[in-house]
């Protein structure tokens, strides 16, 4: 692979986004200087312009990867990487590839998103109107549900005959409501989700917050080979046992990354986002996946040191006191 030299552009002709994306490359590529100047020498020669590693894939970009039309057929291309994703509140901090990005990180993340829309409806708290489906015997009809400010569970069915046949919302009603007390009926949210492609999401969450961290030496690591390739290609099933769930009230404002201390077979570097909180190995910690997946399958509590969520990535130049 050849790394070319960008066009020159004047600041004042750069998009806000152009200009956010070569603010992260230049970030990630001193970080990859500084550590692998003389294998980047072997690989592509000198002088040579800078470049940028996909996390994910690998993939060696230069600057022209970043300015490059995001609409365009070209696959070269560096994009804004929203972690944890947009729709769940996630800001710009690191850059992907183009492939990378609208393959695993768009199939994941509307499944995270969905996840979400499920649970924020569960645990009353104010969300948006979901789309429902609600069944009693052979009556079925289609309508939303929300939850308002005060917490009251609101339905609504909707309209005949553009989304219900004509007399199946009163059929409804008459089957619930018609006897002395009113029946139960069965409520299916449309939200669809694949349960372990939004694990994944999170797992993707996790793996990018600590590249943003600590940068390529940690992403290298042999001991995140498996976390890479399970993100990568998500329909196999590589790993189990990096998410865990409590406290579902708790915001996805509220988040941390943390260094697991105790107990010592979960000896590890984590996230918490809001309910989630997701496991990735040390370095050099090869076993850790099989470790925990011969733990008991009761709630394990663990001691660890908590740091500040990254919204500047800083690439292994600027370590936490401790390092992971």
């Amino acid at each position: 692979m050849n790394l070319t030299i960008a066009p020159s552009h004047q600041a004042g002709n750069l998009t806000r986004g152009q200009r956010r994306r070569l603010r992260l490359f230049e970030l990630g590529s001193r970080a990859l200087e500084a550590r692998y100047a003389r294998l980047l020498d072997e690989q592509f020669g000198t002088p040579r312009p800078p470049a940028y590693v996909c996390p994910l894939c690998f993939r060696v970009l230069g600057r022209e990867a970043v300015l490059a039309n995001a609409t365009s057929q070209t696959t070269a291309i560096l994009t804004a990487e929203d972690v944890p994703p947009k729709s769940l509140g996630g800001r710009p901090l690191v850059l992907t590839c183009g492939p990378c990005n609208h393959s695993s990180g768009r199939r994941l993340d509307a499944n995270a998103r969905a996840r979400e829309h499920v649970r924020t409806l569960l645990y009353g708290k104010p969300a948006e109107p979901r789309p429902i489906t609600l069944s009693i015997e052979n009556t079925s009809v289609r309508g939303s549900y929300f939850v308002d400010e005060q917490g009251n569970h609101v339905f609504r069915l909707a309209a005949e005959p553009a989304a219900n046949r004509v007399g199946a919302s009163s059929g409804f009603t008459t089957a619930v409501f018609g006897g002395a007390q009113p029946r139960a009926f069965q409520m299916r949210f449309m939200d669809q989700y694949h349960e372990r492609f939004y694990q994944l999401s999170w797992l993707r969450t996790a793996y990018l917050a600590w590249f943003a961290v600590l940068g390529y030496p940690f992403i290298l690591d042999p001991a995140l080979r498996k976390v890479r390739e399970q993100i990568v290609d998500p329909i196999k099933a590589l790993l189990s046992g990096f998410l865990s769930e409590d406290s579902p009230e708790r915001p996805l404002t509220d988040r941390v990354l943390f260094l697991v201390r105790e107990p010592s077979e979960l000896r590890s570097v984590g996230i918490r986002v809001g309910p989630y909180t997701v496991l990735l190995p040390r370095p050099g910690d090869l076993e850790f996946y099989s470790r925990v997946k011969n733990l008991p399958g009761k709630p394990i509590a663990f001691q660890a040191d908590g740091l500040a969520w990254p919204y500047e990535p800083t690439f292994g130049q600027a370590r936490p006191s401790d390092e992971a």
